[in-house]
Formats: C-alpha cells, sequence, structure tokens
C-alpha cells in the first residue's frame, strides 16, 4: 500500500512539474525500487564496490558536512534555525564527556504527610507541592497550635489552591484508621503517589529510669504508624512514586537519654530495608537527619537534647533539595552537616594522590596502592558512615560545605581529587599538585 501510495504521489508530482510534454515522443519513465538490492547479500556488495569507487574518482561527492564539538548544541540549532546550511550539521562526540545531570524529583497526586504541622513536615509540604504534588495531606493529634502553622499554611493555600492542602487528625497507630487515612483523604489507589512518615514524639529519659509507657509511646508513633503504612501499600493496589520515614542519626550515633528514640528510629530503617529485600516498589527510603536548623524540634525546643559532637544544625532548604539525590538512591541514607573546622597548617593540608589514597584507605581498609583514582567508590563498598566520614574529610580542607549528596555511586577518587584541589583552602600548593598529575597524565 506505501509503495503504491508513494508511485501515486510521484506521478502526480511528476504531471504537475513537467506536464505532459514530457512524455512526447512515446518517451516513457519508469520508477525502480532499489531497496530490495541493498537487502541481497549479493547486489548490496556490488552496489557497495561501485559507490566506492564513484567516490574514489570524485563522481559521487558526499553532502557538506558542518562540524560542531558536543557541547555546543545550542550553536548549532542556532545555525540550523537559520537555514541558509547546505548539506549536514553533525556534532564531534569522540572524547566527549558530558556533565553529570543531576536527578530531579516530580511527582503528582496526593501525598500523606503523617507529623505534616511540624515545622519540618510544613516545609516538606511546601516542597511537594512545588515539585507537582496536586495535594498534600497533614496528620496531627493535636491541630494547629501555633500562629506560625496557620500562616504557612495559610500562604500554602493562597499559592496552590484551597484544595492543596488538608488537615487530618487520624492516627496512624490504630491500622483501621490507617486504612481510612489513605483511602478517604488520601485518595486511595488512583490518587494517592506518596507516603512520608515525619512523625515523632521525644520522651527523653536515661535507659535505667524507662518507663514501659514512656518507651511504647515513643515507638508507637514511629514504628507501629510505619507497619501500617507499609502493609496497607504492599499489595493494596497503590502506585507509590516515595514511601519515605524521617530518621535521625540518633540511631547511627546514638543520644544519651533518647534510647527510645534511637530505636524507635532503627526499627523504622529496618522496615524499609525489608521492602527493599523483598522487591516492594518502591522500596522506599530512610533519611538519618541530622540537625535541622530553623524548624522544628531544634527550633523550639531548647531542652531537647539532641547535640551529638559529630554534627552541626544544617540548612532546611538544602536538607530538601538533597532529596531529589536521595529519593533516586533510596535505602537508609544519612544527611547530616559535619562541623566546619578547616585546617591551616600541617602537610596533610596539601592535598595529593598519596595523601587522598592513604585517607580512603584508612577509612574503607587495606592499602593505599590498593586504590584505583578511576574507580568508583561504591565498589570497594562505601556504606553510610564511611561515605560521612569522606565527606567530613573534605570538607575540612575546602573553602565551600560538601554535603552527602556530593558522593554519587559514580564518584571516584579522581573526582575527589579535582574537587578538593579547587576548591582547597591552600589554594596554590593544591592547585600546582593538580597541574603536576594532569602534566603526568597528559605526558604518559
Amino acid at each position: 500500500v506505501m509503495k503504491l501510495m508513494l508511485v501515486d504521489a510521484l506521478e502526480r508530482w511528476w504531471i504537475s512539474s513537467f506536464g505532459m510534454k514530457a512524455l512526447e515522443r512515446n518517451r516513457s519513465y519508469l520508477s525502480i525500487d532499489l531497496a530490495p538490492m541493498f537487502e541481497d547479500p549479493t547486489y548490496s556488495s556490488i552496489i557497495h564496490d561501485l559507490l566506492e569507487d564513484a567516490l574514489a574518482r570524485n563522481d559521487v561527492v558526499p553532502l557538506p558536512v558542518i562540524l560542531f564539538e558536543a557541547d555546543k548544541v545550542e550553536e548549532a540549532l542556532r545555525y540550523m534555525s537559520a537555514g541558509k546550511h547546505i548539506g549536514k550539521v553533525v556534532f564531534r562526540m569522540r572524547g566527549f564527556v558530558p556533565e553529570r545531570i543531576a536527578p530531579r524529583y516530580y511527582t503528582s497526586g496526593t501525598h500523606v504527610i503523617t507529623g505534616g504541622l511540624g515545622g519540618f513536615g510544613l516545609e516538606l509540604t511546601a516542597w511537594l507541592l512545588e515539585h507537582g504534588a496536586s495535594k498534600v495531606v497533614v496528620t496531627s493529634r493535636s491541630g494547629v497550635r501555633t500562629g506560625w502553622q496557620k500562616f504557612r499554611l495559610g500562604r500554602l493555600r493562597e499559592k496552590y489552591g484551597e484544595e492543596a492542602v488538608a488537615k487530618s487528625s487520624l492516627n496512624v497507630v490504630k491500622m483501621s484508621e490507617s486504612r481510612e487515612l489513605l483511602e478517604g483523604p488520601g485518595g486511595g489507589t488512583k490518587k494517592l503517589r506518596g507516603i512520608w512518615h515525619v512523625a515523632m514524639v521525644l520522651r527523653d529519659c536515661f535507659f535505667e529510669r524507662m518507663q514501659p509507657e514512656l518507651w511504647d509511646e515513643v515507638n508507637d508513633v514511629k514504628v507501629i504508624g510505619l507497619q501500617n503504612l507499609d502493609k496497607l501499600t504492599r499489595h493494596g493496589g497503590y502506585e507509590l512514586d516515595s514511601f519515605t520515614v524521617f530518621s535521625s542519626v540518633a540511631s547511627l550515633f546514638g543520644s544519651v537519654g533518647q534510647s527510645n528514640y534511637c530505636n524507635a528510629n532503627a526499627a523504622c530503617e529496618t522496615i524499609v530495608e525489608r521492602r527493599h529485600f523483598e522487591g516492594i516498589v518502591p522500596g522506599g527510603l530512610a533519611v538519618q537527619w541530622g540537625l535541622i536548623d530553623n524548624v522544628g524540634f531544634l527550633a523550639k525546643e531548647e531542652n531537647a537534647d539532641m547535640t551529638f559532637s559529630q554534627v552541626v544544625p544544617q540548612n532546611v532548604d538544602q536538607s530538601l533539595d538533597s532529596l531529589h539525590a536521595l529519593l533516586a538512591v533510596g535505602g537508609i541514607i544519612s544527611s547530616y552537616q559535619l562541623p566546619s573546622g578547616k585546617v591551616d597548617d600541617g602537610s596533610e593540608s596539601i592535598i595529593t594522590i598519596e595523601v587522598l589514597k592513604a585517607k580512603i584507605a584508612q577509612i574503607l581498609g587495606g592499602n593505599p596502592g590498593d586504590y584505583n583514582m578511576e574507580t568508583p567508590l561504591d565498589q570497594y563498598g562505601v556504606d553510610s558512615l564511611s561515605r560521612m566520614e569522606i565527606v567530613g574529610w573534605m570538607d575540612k580542607h575546602v573553602d565551600s560545605n560538601v554535603t552527602p549528596a556530593f558522593l554519587t555511586s559514580e564518584t571516584t577518587l579522581q573526582v575527589i581529587f579535582e574537587y578538593v584541589s579547587a576548591h582547597s583552602i591552600n589554594v596554590g600548593s593544591s592547585n600546582d599538585k593538580l597541574n603536576e598529575h594532569r602534566n603526568e597524565e597528559s605526558g604518559s
């Protein structure tokens, strides 16, 4: 059918272009379909030889080529849009190394945030609406109690619509209310796209004085609530793009007087780990947050004993922005800010490849010579704790803050070396080492 249509189109084009006069004196014109010849091995080799010979004699001249480097796409498109070129516009791809494209999280539908009226929960609500959520349901047992909560909710509804944020007093610790939350305000299987378990309770007490009710109150909110949400979304036909629990570095480092809180967070991480092990989609994400500045318990609880010597308050906006990368990875990930105690002297302040390899060997084990500059660190068994150690070491030697998001699954020692050298506090010395390394590579 397509061939007949093509022949018919050619005939109409011929007649409209040349008229019937072209057929005077019994002239005849034949159309030949050469496609089968190229498909036949015998004919295709003959045609190839003929074409090669014609090219060598300049009987057949290739189309002109306008060459652009691979990173000049915008310039090439502008050139093409002018419509003045003849021939082909091509890009030189050999040797081109594209910049790493950072993952971005975009969503839709309804998202449920347990404990969503807390400081961090409200900021997460705004972040989700900004990135595509049509509705966010925030749960809270106590409801709106402060002027800030009322103001923040009002601004969000003013910007995204009255229906964009809904409040619910349903308690996820109870299975029946968890089901009602997901099927009712959550929109059910057709609309629900995300679960964000942010709810928490602090009941600090030394372990030797811990009472069962204090232990249960903290663990029920975190653990039983997440267990119920996990069970309901596993096989209920939900198509989630996120199943996330906000944990704490308390489960990583421990915290005096918070054994109940540490245990609750560790148990939540185990639920996420089990989802991954059993192949549930999405497997989920548990973020061991450090101290979030300006919002949450750190901002409003003067007596909240959550200070770790390894951690300093981190910006809430930067923390939420890191979710783009964290959600793409999933699993259990630590995200906290290390003290920016910068070195100002000493031999290690001048970073060489030997110094870098020695430090990585100290953190991960083995000998410095075992590490290849071009091998991704993930292949050496980097876990969340060693990742934080590497980030902390980098942060001490550069003039900018290094976050855990810097270390991706593809980050190599070469990437770390070049970053530290380019941002080193001792700019002259480290840049000299970087230039020496590049000269050695080019010389070899």
